[in-house]
């Protein structure tokens, strides 16, 4: 997860207007430095947050830490984001408000799917840690002994090892943006056991067509060793998107506050 966000201090100045005696300037300032108020207040908790994304996406805190940090940050900017919306906004400010709620809003959703991301990342990848070893032993057994007896036992084994890893997926909780990876995961893990005991079964029975068309199928579903790198995909691409929306936000209130800006001028 290589981007950084570099959040808030470009706000401070860019929300700045400069003095003029008419009313709605009066008014439009008098919002600004309000905002201005809660964003410097605010300045430690962006802070705070950017230090955990940091430390997460580099390895250099664990789940727990993670957790903790992130969501006292998003509780924090959230907090931050309930005093803007209580601020008095004269109608020479209304985009501009809105602006920067969304742009809150976006950090207070970045913040939240991250410390997702931090309990259930470390939870799955430990869960499919299982799948390699399981696989190459499987093969071990396979190309050691070519006994029908043997295949039997090795394909049940792996079949029951991919029903363990199976289970201990279904215990997890994956954040909404990683469920349909989370779930295609087990799918494919549940059909490769099933495929298993099907060879199982043909080899069992010495049917060489049914072994053929097994086979073909389990090695299609059996050669599933990615594991926790489909999950980390789909995580990297969720942070990105995440990310981007800070950034799109931030985008929207620069231009709102140069429209602003020109309104009055």
């Amino acid at each position: 997860m290589g981007r950084r966000l570099a959040v808030l201090a470009p706000l401070l100045a860019a929300l700045a207007l400069a003095a003029c005696g008419e009313d709605s300037r009066d008014r439009a300032e008098g919002y600004v430095e309000r905002s201005n108020d809660v964003l410097r207040d605010a300045a430690d908790d962006f802070a705070a947050a950017n230090q955990a994304y940091a430390a997460f996406r580099d390895g250099r805190i664990d789940g727990r830490l993670a957790v903790e940090q992130l969501g006292e940050a998003r509780d924090d900017i959230l907090f931050a984001r309930g005093e803007l919306a209580a601020l008095d906004a004269p109608p020479e400010v209304g985009g501009l408000r809105e602006a920067l709620l969304t742009f809150f809003d976006a950090n207070g959703r970045l913040a939240t799917e991250t410390a997702d991301l931090a309990v259930y990342l470390p939870a799955a990848q430990d869960a499919l840690e299982p799948l390699e070893p399981a696989g190459e032993r499987l093969g071990d057994r396979l190309e050691g002994d070519a006994r029908p007896q043997r295949q039997q036992r090795a394909l049940s084994r792996y079949a029951d090892a991919l029903d363990r890893i199976v289970d201990d997926l279904d215990d997890l909780e994956p954040p909404p943006v990683l469920e349909p990876t989370h779930d295609t995961q087990v799918q494919r893990l549940d059909a490769a056991g099933q495929a298993a005991r099907g060879l199982r079964g043909a080899i069992g029975d010495q049917d060489a067509a049914a072994i053929a068309q097994r086979l073909l199928r389990f090695r299609e579903l059996g050669s599933n060793d990615e594991g926790d790198g489909l999950l980390e995909s789909a995580a990297v691409r969720s942070y990105v998107m995440r990310i981007d929306g800070v950034e799109q936000a931030r985008a929207t209130l620069e231009d709102e506050r140069r429209r602003l800006e020109e309104s009055l001028g």
